[in-house]
């Protein structure tokens, strides 16, 4: 047929209905690309295994395998794997996460392995160590209903089945071996070793193999179940005192410390010769259990003993002298499980060496420290002092709390002081963070020194009153006990510092005349809030006082808590903090290069920026009045598009950047908008050329309250 706009062709397709495969069909509805994506060999899903037992094992008998770490293989032949999929791909998983576990009334408890659970796996040339967790124990047949659903979900992925006659195994490999009569020689000698292990998991790892062959962990899935969108509002969040989002959070650091552990033993194992172990302990307010998201990180401090009678002192102290070798081959552990992993390795306070890292975008960030134990099981050096001292001050924060639990009476024999305690200071760090006087890189308070702040008012308060008395329910006590501290809070005269413990203050120089928070810890008597300005303490403090005001006359009455705790700890917006300042000073760091930024590099951008926001304030309080100052500790997109100056805007540039805003109570003169410019002309030379990329500008700008407006993404 001539081709002619006269004619047309339909095509009809009708689909055959084919077999379902499990009950869990609905979800390739749900996913369409799930169920059609193409399967690809250089992609796995796979349960990674937290346990030292197995890894030495594997270490020794498969040390070339393309996963050192053990693990479950749930899918082998994965789908192909790029940015848009990945994000596709994990949400598919979680989708199957949820259809398995919703259901359960039982929370996860792990994988269980026996000594039954050892068996051989005969290759054509060789012979494979495997330990096969019993699907049929009530403990591990989540993992068949958890397979069935990924099966049903990812519907090309079945190569896992299509090599064995069982279908899919579920096992975790231990060991190669030539001949089949040495795997099981082997298997004898790991029989007490798995006479009865109980594996904790926590998620589902997406694995990618990298150039040299080696699969690498580019995301994280994990089996906790996230917080529901009902949940997320702020009366609920103050009705369940945020414990739903602080348990989700603490579930993806079990993630972080999992990973955390595995590379420190094997830093620790290359170091053999010392016959060193590893000990990572999390301090703050994970070990607190009141960590939330968007506000809390994960701190850590990673303990390295020796006790064996060969090793020398001059040794051990060879490595303690220069600790950086130790954190240098954690970090190379850490990349070659997760190449995409970010870390960073500086000093802080001048003798402690400081390990950041951020394993993946969805998972927290964690600060890791060292701290060397002699065979005494003390510290070895001063840096190692340091990092136990932040352990003993978790310590000494619970043993105050036990103190209490004897002395105070309540009518619920349920509730616990600690969570209570617990339950309090997770509204305190929602309250500061929503009203922008939290965290110590902006000068105020952070997450310890609310908790030792706390700790300082029940101390001095529940001993001698009966705050919990009458409290029926643990979010009753904790709404009674954090409308307290507000009151309390409120009347404390800066810059007398706060301490759990009284010796020490003595030694400690706070200026007497100008108003400092000042928070000293337990073990060192050292002020953990030394970074706090005139302006933040001043700022700190009127945010404290319209609490107190807030909630008086409610303390004593059941009546409106919520409703006042709500109305205390809304967030204040920042066109409000504009509105109530006649001019503003904005810090910007903007990027003219025509360019659209990644999430990851904007993050990059603000946590550059966020250094520099407080020296820039100090440099302020020199020259300026800081009581007219009202610092905010958050930093705000720049719109696009738009500069003050008309003139200095390039048409058809894009501008992308931060700012961080300083209200002013009053008009600056020209000689004070000087100050201002000479502020910043201090910082921004030396930070632009510190900086890994060109074409940054970091500057500070005084603005109307309309053009902050205007100027300001909120």
């Amino acid at each position: 047929m001539f081709p002619s706009d006269h004619y047309g062709v339909c095509a009809k397709f009708r689909l055959r209905e084919s077999k379902p495969i499990h009950l869990y069909r609905p979800l390739q509805y749900h996913n369409a690309w799930a169920a059609n994506a193409p399967s690809s060999k250089d992609s796995m899903l796979a349960i990674v295994l937290d346990n030292e037992k197995l890894e030495q094992i594997k270490e020794t008998y498969d040390p070339d395998s393309s996963l050192l770490a053990p693990h479950i293989t749930l899918l082998y032949g994965f789908v192909e794997l790029h940015h848009e999929s990945l994000d596709l791909a994990t949400k598919a998983i979680r989708d199957c996460i949820n259809s398995v576990f919703q259901e359960r009334s039982s929370s996860l408890q792990g994988i269980c392995l026996s000594k039954e659970s050892l068996d051989v796996f005969e290759h054509r040339s060789s012979t494979t160590l495997i330990a096969r967790p019993n699907v049929g124990h009530k403990d591990n047949e989540w993992l068949m209903q958890l397979y069935s659903s990924l099966r049903s979900c990812f519907r090309w992925c079945n190569e896992q089945e299509v090599h064995s006659a069982e279908g899919f195994v579920p096992h975790v490999s231990l060991g190669k071996f030539g001949f089949t009569s040495s795997a099981r020689k082997a298997a004898a000698e790991f029989v007490h070793t798995l006479s009865s292990l109980m594996i904790p998991v926590s998620s589902i790892d997406v694995l990618e193999r990298s150039q040299n062959g080696k699969f690498q962990s580019i995301a994280s899935v994990p089996f906790s179940i996230p917080p529901s969108t009902r949940s997320k509002g702020l009366r609920c969040i103050v009705q369940d005192t945020g414990l739903t989002a602080s348990r989700f959070f603490s579930e993806k650091s079990k993630m972080v410390l999992s990973i955390i552990n595995r590379a420190s033993r094997s830093a620790s194992r290359s170091f053999g010769g010392l016959y060193i172990t590893s000990e990572v302990i999390p301090y703050g307010s994970v070990a607190l259990d009141c960590a939330l998201p968007k506000m809390s990180d994960l701190d850590v401090v990673i303990m390295l003993r020796t006790n064996h009678e060969i090793v020398s002192s001059s040794q051990f102290l060879a490595l303690a002298d220069d600790n950086c070798t130790y954190l240098k081959k954690l970090m190379a552990c850490l990349k070659e499980t997760h190449a995409a992993s970010k870390m960073r390795l500086r000093s802080i306070h001048s003798d402690l060496n400081l390990l950041s890292i951020q394993i993946q975008p969805n998972l927290p960030s964690a600060d890791i420290v060292l701290c060397l134990l002699g065979r005494d099981g003390m510290p070895v050096n001063n840096e190692s002092d340091t990092a136990f001292d932040s352990i003993r001050d978790n310590e000494d924060i619970l043993n105050v709390l036990a103190d209490i639990e004897t002395n105070v009476e309540c009518t619920c024999n349920s509730i616990s002081v600690k969570d209570v305690f617990c339950a309090s200071l997770r509204l305190i760090k929602l309250w500061s963070f929503n009203r922008g006087v939290y965290g110590a890189k902006f000068g105020f308070l952070g997450g310890g020194s609310w908790a030792i702040f706390l700790a300082f008012i029940m101390k001095n308060k529940v001993e001698k009153e009966a705050v919990f008395a009458g409290a029926s329910s643990l979010s009753e006590a904790a709404h009674h006990l954090t409308l307290t501290f507000f009151s309390e809070a409120s009347r404390w005269p800066w810059p007398q510092p706060i301490a759990l413990k009284s010796e020490g203050i003595e030694n400690q120089h706070v200026p007497s005349q100008q108003p400092r928070l000042a928070i000293l810890t337990s073990s060192s008597a050292s002020n953990i809030a030394k970074n706090s300005t005139i302006s933040t303490c001043v700022g700190t403090a009127a945010e404290l006082q319209r609490a107190s005001t807030l909630a008086k006359g409610i303390i004593q009455t059941s009546v409106s808590r919520i409703s006042t705790l709500q109305s205390i700890i809304s967030p204040l917006k920042v066109q409000e903090l504009i509105a109530s300042s006649p001019e503003v000073i904005a810090l910007e760091l903007v990027t003219n290069r025509g360019e659209l930024l990644s999430l990851q590099q904007l993050d990059d951008i603000e946590a550059w920026g966020c250094g520099q926001y407080l020296s820039f304030l100090v440099s302020l309080e020199r020259r300026l009045d800081a009581s007219l100052l009202r610092p905010f500790s958050r930093a705000f997109k720049v719109r696009l598009e738009w500069n003050v100056d008309s003139s200095a805007n390039n048409s058809g540039t894009a501008q992308e950047g931060f700012a961080w805003i300083i209200g002013v109570s009053g008009m600056l003169s020209k000689e004070e908008r000087g100050v201002v410019k000479h502020a910043s002309s201090r910082i921004a030379s030396s930070f632009v050329e510190g900086m890994d990329r060109p074409g940054f500008d970091l500057s500070a700008t005084v603005l109307s309250s309309t053009d902050a407006i205007n100027r300001i993404v909120t």
